[in-house]
C-alpha cells in the first residue's frame, strides 16, 4: 500500500509508525511518521509524531507536534495532553506543565465518563447480540480502569508541577485526588516531605528576617 503511494497511504504510513514505536524501533517509527507529516497533519499523526519525538529526547519537535495535536483536539486529545506535559516537565517546565497534567485529569475524566454512559447504553439497547454485548462491556470496564489511573497519575504530576514551580497551596488537592491511588504511595510520600522542606525553610528565612 505505501509504495503503490495511494491517497491513503499517510494511514499506512501511520500505522506502520504505530507497529514501529511499538515494538522501540524508534528510528523507523520517527522516518514513516516524518513521512506520514509531510502528507497530512492530522490530530492522530501529529500525536504519535509527538510521542515518538518524545521518546527519542527531541523535546522541541515533541512540543511543537503535541502542541498542535492539543489544539485540533480541544480538550479531547488526552494522550496529547499527557505527553505534552511530560515533554514540558523533561524541560523542567514546571509552571506549564503543571496546569497541562491539570487539563489531561479532565480529560480522562471525561473520557471515562463517556465509556460509563456507553455501557449503560449496552445494557439497556434490545438486540444486541449478547456475546458482543458481553465483549464489549469487558472491554470498556478495563479501558475504564486505566484512564482512571491516568486520571490519578495526570493529578499527582500536577501536584508535583505546582510544587516544583513552588506553588504549595495549589498542589495540595491534586495530591489527595492522587493518594486514591495506593501504587502511587511512595511517590506521594516523598512529594509531601519536599513540599514539607519548602515550607519549613520559608518559615525559616521569615524569621530571619525579622
Amino acid at each position: 500500500m505505501i509504495d503503490l503511494a495511494l491517497d491513503n497511504v499517510d494511514r499506512a504510513l501511520y500505522w506502520r509508525a504505530w507497529n514501529h514505536h511499538a515494538r522501540g524501533a524508534l528510528a523507523d517509527a520517527r522516518g514513516d511518521i516524518e513521512d506520514a507529516l509531510r502528507r497530512r497533519r492530522s490530530e492522530e499523526i501529529l500525536t504519535l509524531a509527538g510521542i515518538i519525538a518524545h521518546d527519542q529526547d527531541d523535546l522541541e519537535a515533541a512540543r511543537r507536534n503535541l502542541t498542535e495535536a492539543r489544539r485540533m483536539g480541544q480538550g479531547s486529545n488526552c494522550r496529547a495532553e499527557w505527553y505534552l506535559g511530560s515533554v514540558l516537565v523533561k524541560q523542567r517546565q514546571w509552571k506549564d506543565a503543571a496546569p497541562t497534567f491539570e487539563a489531561a485529569m479532565t480529560c480522562y475524566a471525561i473520557d471515562v465518563r463517556a465509556r460509563e454512559n456507553a455501557i449503560r447504553t449496552l445494557e439497556e439497547k434490545a438486540g444486541i447480540d449478547p456475546v458482543f454485548r458481553q465483549s464489549r462491556i469487558a472491554r470498556l470496564r478495563s479501558e475504564i480502569e486505566l484512564q482512571r489511573r491516568q486520571h490519578l497519575a495526570a493529578a499527582f504530576n500536577a501536584a508535583n508541577g505546582y510544587a516544583q514551580s513552588g506553588d504549595l497551596e495549589k498542589a495540595r488537592p491534586f495530591i489527595d485526588v492522587a493518594a486514591a491511588d495506593p501504587d502511587l504511595s511512595d511517590e506521594i510520600d516523598e512529594l509531601r516531605r519536599h513540599m514539607a522542606a519548602v515550607a519549613a525553610a520559608r518559615r525559616a528565612r521569615g524569621l530571619m528576617s525579622q
